[in-house]
């Protein structure tokens, strides 16, 4: 440093020239390793720009989209509507960190409970009425509806009546089916349905007795005299389609659009909703039953028994349940044609 001083002395504008220059550089390469640290602290970011699901035993899954449900949690590995939805079991999980900082912990008790993969809970046997918000039809007309008579909406489509609920509202079956059969939900790029999160995976037992030999594949209805009574939750198909709408949009859902298509109000019933009109009010008598005779007269289409109807209930990703007019329950593939009668409430 002596020598340079000697130098800044003797040659003071070289040696300040010098200076000058050695600063620059400091300058670019404290630039450069700025740049680089941002560089790395973007591509870091991006790395974990994940959910990063903790199981019990350490193990950790990076996922996106991640929702936690009553039993299960559900994520995806790519952050893309095609990508397929996968789940691991809440009582597998300790915690949660959402990519936006945020941390679940899994209670081990919450997760134990015997509830569904919704917040739909199954295991209730409250009757809650989904009750339009506003009239739908005239009021007049209601008031003297009976089972199997015509119904006429505000927006000028028509129903006929097949059931009522005793406090001045009931269910209406549309007069036409689509005569082209149809599935419930097309496959996805990876050759599978989905698994409805807002819809639960029904027991259906209620509505029939076991017997040895059965197949639970095509079940001949048994009705239990102990639930002749039992109310339909009124409305609870409509709610399981919107479910299916927000879940893969209704383009992937030809049974549900056709419904829809029809006018506000319209929807593809639930089990219950579709066993109250072909079984209950149509005896399971087919084209021959009262509902079917009253469609008819009114210039409609009769309930057929070539093909079974579809419900917008759910058994699992790949399975829904319908009702055939004549031979019973049966559990159709989501991706088969079959046919489906599009109800309303009042």
């Amino acid at each position: 440093m002596k020598g340079f001083s000697c130098v800044k002395w003797i040659f003071p504008i070289f040696a300040s020239d010098f200076e000058k220059e050695e600063n620059m550089n400091i300058k670019k390469a404290m630039k450069r390793l700025f740049a680089v640290v941002i560089l790395l602290a973007l591509s870091i970011t991006a790395a974990i720009a994940q959910d990063l699901i903790v199981k019990q035993d350490g193990e950790t899954i990076k996922g996106y989209r991640t929702d936690v449900g009553k039993t299960a949690v559900y994520y995806q590995l790519e952050d893309n509507d095609e990508t397929p939805i996968l789940s691991i079991p809440k009582a597998d999980v300790l915690i949660i960190k959402m990519q936006n900082g945020t941390k679940i912990v899994i209670d081990e008790a919450e997760s134990m409970t015997k509830t569904n993969q919704t917040d739909i809970d199954n295991e209730s046997t409250d009757y809650i009425p989904l009750y339009p918000l506003e009239p739908v039809a005239d009021p007049e007309t209601i008031s003297k509806a009976e089972i199997g008579s015509l119904i006429e909406f505000y927006d000028g489509t028509k129903g006929i009546v097949f059931y009522l609920d005793g406090n001045g509202h009931g269910l209406a079956v549309y007069l036409y089916e689509d005569r082209d059969l149809m599935c419930w939900q097309s496959v996805f790029s990876w050759g599978e349905c989905v698994d409805i999160r807002g819809i639960p995976n029904e027991d259906i037992s209620m509505f029939y007795w076991y017997s040895p030999g059965i197949d639970p594949y095509r079940i001949s209805i048994r009705v239990s005299p102990e639930e002749d009574d039992t109310k339909v939750q009124m409305g609870l198909g409509d709610v399981y389609c919107n479910a299916a709408i927000k879940e893969v949009g209704i383009d992937k859902l030809p049974a549900i659009k056709w419904c829809h298509s029809i006018g506000s109000g319209w929807y593809l019933p639930s089990f219950s909703e579709l066993y109250e009109l072909v079984v209950i009010a149509n005896l399971s008598k087919g084209s021959y039953g009262p509902i079917s005779k009253a469609l008819k007269k009114a210039g409609g289409h009769k309930l057929l028994g070539t093909k079974s109807y579809f419900s917008s209930s759910e058994d699992d990703n790949t399975n829904v349940f319908s009702i055939h007019p004549t031979d019973g329950i049966a559990i159709a593939k989501k991706y088969h044609n079959h046919a489906c009668r599009a109800v309303r409430m009042f």
